[in-house]
């Protein structure tokens, strides 16, 4: 991303702890997306500030409300100092995603762009959590479960909507699992990140 012009100045001295959130979020979002549809993600992402610091071991946040501040843009991150009730345990000032304008997915008739760009075909690093949730939400789309029966009756999709729904998650855990083997399991319990540093978790790629 450093390379590319357009990027640079949004990510440079970038912290460690904010691209593990942008790793994390990404994942939860093209997930969604693959699932729903979603045709129109570009430009439909927004972001709140949120400070982040270690204190006596434990991982405390802050989220900066400064109406000065708050919607301050990611190359103007030096503008924004630290609040002075938590100035000495020197935070991190991290940016955290909120997704909106969700108006565009759901529909048959919609483009599909998180499947038309392989998103999470090109995924390196994933949550453990997220992957075992994944293959058990396939499973009981599969059978017809639980979560099938709510999907079907309880939110008015129509007939190929909830087809479309069920064979999205279908593909996604397909693909996924055929990749587990690859992928690391590292995007879990990410505020601990700032203690512990990164913590692999592990996956029987095997279990259906």
């Amino acid at each position: 991303a450093k390379q590319d012009p357009r990027m640079r100045p949004d990510i440079r001295d970038v912290a460690d702890l904010q691209v593990v959130y942008w790793m994390r979020e990404l994942i939860e979002i093209t997930l969604l997306d693959y699932i729903f549809s979603q045709q129109d993600r570009v430009g439909n992402i927004d972001y709140q500030w949120y400070w982040f610091w270690n204190e006596n071991g434990s991982v405390k946040t802050q989220r900066e409300k400064r109406d000065a501040y708050k919607d301050k843009s990611r190359q103007k991150i030096d503008d924004i100092p630290i609040p002075e009730e938590i100035a000495q345990f020197s935070p991190v000032l991290i940016q955290r995603t909120n997704i909106n304008d969700n108006d565009a997915g759901g529909r048959v008739a919609y483009a599909n762009f998180a499947k038309k760009t392989k998103m999470l075909s090109n995924l390196k690093h994933y949550s453990a959590k997220i992957y075992k949730r994944l293959m058990e939400l396939d499973k009981d789309l599969q059978s017809q479960g639980e979560v099938y029966q709510w999907l079907n009756s309880s939110i008015g999709l129509s007939d190929r909507q909830v087809r479309q729904v069920v064979r999205n998650t279908n593909l996604a855990a397909g693909i996924l699992k055929g990749q587990c083997s690859q992928l690391q399991f590292d995007l879990d319990d990410v505020d601990n990140y700032l203690v512990h540093g990164p913590r692999l978790e592990s996956v029987d790629c095997s279990a259906q």
